[in-house]
């Protein structure tokens, strides 16, 4: 997206809202690298807190963590469920699916 829209004509003053194929949850995602990577993958949802904690105690600044806890407090809400034709409208393709990218990166997470 970025090097179409930064060396291709016709993306000059245009915003593009990008999402990928398909709206999924973490356990979703779980299932697609479990079939990939061969093994097991199983999404842990933790407190709010726990993962505030947790991201302290290993190092993050304070100011990552809250922004992470920012972030996910919109997954919570379901507020990055909506997919949209941005990648679509930008390159005339569809965006690859979370399964295609499991799979064909299935290396770099073993």
């Amino acid at each position: 997206m970025a090097v179409a829209a930064l060396t291709e004509a016709g993306h000059e003053g245009k915003i593009y809202d990008l999402t990928g194929s398909q709206s999924l949850t973490h356990g979703e995602m779980a299932a697609y690298l479990s079939t990939a990577l061969g093994r097991q993958i199983t999404f842990v949802n933790v407190s709010p807190e726990a993962m505030y904690d947790n991201l302290l105690s290993i190092g993050f600044p304070l100011w990552q963590a809250e922004g992470l806890m920012e972030e996910y407090a919109h997954y919570r809400r379901n507020e990055a469920a909506e997919v949209t034709s941005g990648v679509r409208d930008a390159i005339s393709n569809e965006p690859r699916s979370f399964e295609n990218f499991a799979r064909d990166y299935a290396a770099m997470f073993s």
